[in-house]
This record gives C-alpha cells, sequence and structure tokens, in this order.
C-alpha cells in the first residue's frame, strides 16, 4: 500500500497530504488489531518499523530536496514529523486495551 501511495502522489508537493494518506491507508493497516498480533520477535517489529521509516524518509525528501543520510537514527524522523514510532504506539494501544476491559 505505501509503494502504491508513493507512485501515485509524485506530483503532490503538499507534504500535509501525503501524511493523512499514509495514516488513513498504511499506518492503519500496520496497527489493525495490534492488541492481538503485536510481534514478539524483533525482526517482524523490525519489519514494521521499516515501512514508517520508509516513509519518513520519502517525507524529509519532498520537504528537503535530499534523502536523510543512510544511518540517521530512526528517533529523529518521527519528531521531526511528530510521528509516534509503531511499537510505542502497539504499547499504548495494549495498555489503552486492558484499561478498557477493567473498567467497562
Amino acid at each position: 500500500m505505501l509503494d502504491f501511495i508513493l507512485r501515485n502522489s509524485k506530483s503532490f508537493r503538499n507534504t500535509a497530504v501525503l501524511r493523512v494518506l499514509y495514516l488513513a491507508f498504511v499506518w492503519s493497516r500496520l496497527e489493525y488489531a495490534c492488541v492481538i498480533w503485536d510481534p514478539y520477535y524483533v525482526k517482524y517489529k523490525i519489519a514494521l518499523e521499516s515501512v514508517q521509516r520508509t516513509f519518513l524518509r520519502y517525507l524529509a525528501y519532498e520537504q528537503d530536496g535530499v534523502y536523510p543520510i543512510r544511518g540517521m537514527p530512526g528517533f529523529l524522523l518521527t519528531d521531526r514529523f511528530s510521528v509516534l514510532e509503531l511499537q510505542i504506539r502497539r504499547k499504548y494501544l495494549c495498555c489503552m486495551f486492558l484499561y478498557f476491559c477493567k473498567h467497562h
């Protein structure tokens, strides 16, 4: 889905539109039912985070005109674009699920 968005949004110059497309179509799929299937193995967590990192690198390219340097820590990009890392977001959603199970 991310490749589809990146391919078909080449003419978009507004990064807010790209962000909305990512959050609606990609991020929602990466988070879907995360309470149930939250990956245990590190290699699967890395695979999920790489999808988000790819998008954030593209977003930085659209804003700056050059890609970020290789090896740049992911938290710099997530901080720059005010996006939570997927692992943190999954933990938050799991905690919210437990809270609502207990109090409702």
